[in-house]
């Protein structure tokens, strides 16, 4: 009986630790943007290697830990422009979404979906695709 409670115990702390508490749909802490294609500055990946004052403030604002280029080693000019920003106030996403959005040099602001990896194509002949 003892083991069983305490595999209900894990099996409950695994299932808090993975839920989503701000919305079902997009996940918690992680919001994207990206740049103009015109734009020339540079985004940080920490606090105070900014040379722009505007998100060194919103790191504080924020609690932002990290800001990180989407596909860092991809070649495409449009894509290094994308980027992840990781931080704590997981309630103020919205804010820090017009936040960002209000920025010049920034196209778009976005939350960061959850993607699930299940489902089958609608090809009746999926299945003899590799016989």
């Amino acid at each position: 009986m003892k083991k069983f409670l305490l595999l209900l115990t894990c099996l409950a702390a695994v299932c808090m630790a993975r839920s989503q508490t701000v919305d079902s749909v997009y996940t918690d802490g992680v919001v994207n943007f990206k740049l103009y294609d015109t734009s020339q500055i540079l985004i940080p990946d920490y606090p105070g290697e900014d040379p722009n004052p505007y998100f060194d403030t919103l790191y504080t604002k924020y609690g932002i830990t990290k800001i990180d280029r989407w596909l860092k080693h991809s070649d495409k000019p449009g894509i290094q422009l994308l980027y992840t920003v990781s931080f704590d106030s997981i309630y103020k996403v919205d804010s820090l979404l017009s936040d960002i959005a209000s920025f010049e040099n920034v196209e778009f602001a976005e939350k960061s979906a959850i993607v699930h990896l299940y489902g089958q194509p609608s090809d009746s002949k999926y299945h003899l695709q590799w016989l």
